[in-house]
């Protein structure tokens, strides 16, 4: 019974025990084996350790520690090891934690601002969570939540305002079988502020006189998908830094372009939208009244396409209804759970969508789109003169709106461009044109049917020539001082004369050359021999 008593008492007890034994007489075995065990671990061994060596002994009670449970200590590498676990934790708490307050209060920190061309890789499909139909406003629990959304949310790069550009391609169908090469024409770009919590939204014309990325000559803002590569990244990037440098270098670095069969898909995806037609619209057979109505994908974008042969006509007034479309769809799916499912709605349709924004990015623009005002939106053009120039209709901006606008919303100071202002450029194409008339006047005065003709024409035509080429020499210097000192200051009357002379120029070499029995089509390539001149 001692024995039994013994193995059933608590390690500290049981060495009392075998201490009191130990005068009466020997240990068992047993006892013996279990002390030398427990001095060799350094580790008290628990009661039911003992229970469980005698198989014959009673169930394990606590004969003296007050009818409480002994539990067995915790090794110290397992107590380390629970100790670093708990930290982990705690630590991947206060991550998660920051995380989504970026989520939640700093979504710009998802977005890198950088003047280089952006070159992250869209994120892999994805599958969306559900069709969007005509009655998807109803479906306020459908699709994702504002809690889902902004966990999903990349917020790491954005910093203060970054620039979306949103691209229309000029794409579709039935342009397949002739149109070959493919313009820009539709440019905005979101500025969204995420400090002032706010967007301004600028829409620069297409028919834009600008410098194109990695291209030399005189082109359209619209051709720098074109000669960027197409429809690609490179071609896309290549549209952003032309765009950049309209903005005097303010960084333009994320895309979402789309074609014109696309505008109809996503329309109809999100049920198509309620909005007031304000003006009469006729195109390829189909038409629209005035009036409220609610518009399919179809009516969408014959809505933001049409602008000849109508009230309010020209690329001016169709950009202008394409940003009130824009915005009426942005309100919709604002008014709604929709707004969240359109990140993963643009993934999946890769090949007609493309952007270099992943999934992450785009959902902390829906969030941020979710919790804007859209009282904080504001409407803006980079708009200029339509001028009859460089065998072309262009947009020549006014350079002073222009720097204007960039220090109201991006709070930069920018030089105005000269050599892209107004005065300048028509100064450039009188003597572009009409140096290129001399060419073809010269090498016309040897032909033996001109020579017969009036003497006194011809002379009058050959001091035309020799006028107008000593006006072109001087003002091509000035041309070039302008521009390498950023200040145009020829005199308007100047360049004016000189307009005059290269016409007259021009009529005497076209009564001249009549009489001859020619007929003489005048054209001028303002990029040179052999250049392509892609202006949509």
């Amino acid at each position: 019974m001692d024995q039994e008593k013994n193995e059933r008492l608590r390690p500290d007890e049981m060495e009392k025990a075998s201490a009191s034994q130990a005068t009466d007489g020997d240990m068992t075995e047993q006892d013996a084996a279990r002390c030398q065990a427990t001095e060799n671990t350094g580790e008290s061994q628990p009661a039911q350790d003992s229970a469980a060596v005698s198989p014959q002994s009673d169930p394990p009670q606590a004969a003296s520690n007050g009818g409480k449970k002994v539990r067995k200590p915790m090794k110290p590498a397992v107590k380390w090891t629970l100790i670093s676990a708990a930290g982990l934790v705690v630590i991947a708490a206060v991550v998660v934690g920051l995380w989504l307050n970026n989520i939640f209060n700093r979504p710009e920190t998802l977005f890198g601002v950088s003047a280089q061309a952006a070159t992250a890789t869209p994120a892999p499909t994805p599958t969306p969570r559900k069709t969007l139909g005509p009655d998807a406003d109803a479906q306020e629990d459908a699709g994702h939540s504002l809690a889902e959304m902004e966990g999903m949310a990349d917020t790491s790069t954005m910093k203060n305002i970054v620039n979306v550009l949103l691209i229309g391609v000029d794409y579709a169908d039935e342009r397949d079988t002739w149109q070959k090469d493919f313009n820009s024409d539709v440019m905005m770009i979101l500025a969204m502020n995420f400090d002032e919590n706010k967007v301004d939204m600028i829409s620069v014309p297409r028919d834009t006189h600008a410098k194109i990325a990695n291209t030399e000559g005189i082109y359209k803002l619209n051709s720098a998908l074109t000669l960027g590569g197409g429809i690609t990244d490179a071609g896309f990037m290549n549209v952003c830094d032309s765009v950049e440098w309209e903005l005097g270098g303010v960084p333009v670095d994320y895309y979402i372009a789309v074609t014109m069969p696309v505008v109809k898909e996503l329309t109809n995806a999100i049920g198509g939208i309620d909005f007031y037609v304000d003006v009469p619209i006729t195109i390829q057979g189909r038409s629209m009244e005035v009036g409220y109505q609610h518009l399919d994908g179809q009516q969408v974008l014959d809505y933001c396409r049409a602008r000849k042969n109508m009230e309010e006509s020209g690329d001016l007034n169709r950009v202008n209804r394409q940003k009130k479309m824009l915005l009426a769809v942005f309100e919709k799916l604002q008014r709604s759970t929709q707004i969240f499912d359109v990140p993963e709605l643009l993934l999946s349709m890769q090949g007609k969508v493309y952007t270099n924004l992943n999934l992450n990015q785009l959902a902390a623009m829906a969030v941020f789109g979710k919790k804007l005002d859209s009282a904080n939106i504001t409407m803006r053009t980079m708009g200029g003169t339509f001028c009859d120039m460089y065998n072309w209709v262009f947009v020549i901006t006014n350079q002073q709106r222009r720097v204007d606008m960039i220090k109201e919303i991006y709070g930069v100071e920018v030089q105005q461009r000269v050599d892209y202002s107004y005065d300048y450029c028509r100064l450039e194409w009188a003597c572009i044109q009409g140096d290129g008339y001399v060419e073809i006047i010269e090498k016309g005065l040897s032909n033996a049917a001109v020579k017969a003709t009036d003497p006194d024409k011809l002379a009058q035509l050959s001091q035309a020539v020799n006028t107008f080429k000593a006006g072109s020499k001087k003002y091509a210097k000035k041309l070039d001082a302008a521009k390498t000192a950023n200040k145009f200051n020829i005199a308007e009357a100047d360049w004016i004369a000189l307009e005059a002379d290269k016409d007259a120029m021009y009529q005497l070499a076209v009564d001249v050359f009549g009489s001859a029995g020619y007929k003489v089509k005048w054209f001028v390539n303002e990029n040179g021999e052999g250049s392509r001149r892609m202006t949509g």
